[in-house]
């Protein structure tokens, strides 16, 4: 995650949970980030999490076509499995990166869907 974030040039984040040590560690290697207000660049998740990202209504979404979002833990116990697999199959995610420890996720309208597996 870290070295995306110059190479999509992130600037707004939005990291879900009370995650503090991530918080400094994001704010010690880029200075220049922003955690607030939405549309967010970098969407964090400590898992998957389906309702979140199928979000509708009257509010606008916390993402834009470009944003990335990182859902961590996705291979953790078999819930976590079952949502990652509902959040591929969300209509407005188009490509999906499973890296086993977790998972990204694309939203580009323009871009067909595809679905990749990377173990390292």
């Amino acid at each position: 995650m870290l070295k995306s974030i110059p190479y999509f040039g992130i600037r707004q984040v939005y990291l879900a949970g009370d995650d503090e040590a991530l918080h400094e560690i994001l704010l010690k290697t880029h200075p220049g980030l922003n955690f607030g207000p939405p549309p967010f660049d970098l969407v964090y998740l400590p898992a998957p999490d389906p309702v979140f990202l199928a979000r509708e209504g009257p509010d606008p979404l916390p993402w834009h076509n470009d944003t990335l979002c990182v859902l961590d833990r996705i291979h953790l116990s078999h819930q976590n499995t079952e949502c990652w697999e509902k959040v591929k199959s969300l209509p407005q995610v188009r490509v999906t990166i499973d890296a086993f420890h977790c998972g990204l996720v694309f939203f580009r309208r323009e871009q067909a869907e595809q679905h990749f597996k990377i173990r390292i």
